[in-house]
């Protein structure tokens, strides 16, 4: 409820800073959640890559990549066709 001053104005309560005490409300660390690490995780112990491992990790992912974003690219070139005919 809001307090009314002296001349009988409603006033706002002023609000306090928030202090952040670095308490975890929820663990986030949840299985299934993208940031996910086991209770086992070290990441001094993830195994160092070669530089030909990096260029197929890196190729591996692009060729997975570039399916979905030619489509993407030619959905929206499809539309502007589309929007362009429809307004000419």
């Amino acid at each position: 409820m809001k307090k009314k001053d002296e001349y009988g104005i409603q006033t706002k309560k002023k609000k306090t800073k928030f202090v952040d005490d670095g308490r975890t409300v929820a663990d986030m660390n949840v299985e299934g959640m993208p940031c996910y690490r086991g209770k086992n995780y070290e990441p001094d112990k993830m195994p160092k890559l070669t530089r030909a491992e990096r260029r197929a990790v890196f190729k591996g992912t692009f060729l997975s990549m570039i399916k979905p974003l030619l489509c993407t690219i030619c959905g929206l070139g499809i539309t502007a066709i589309l929007i362009w005919l429809w307004l000419r």
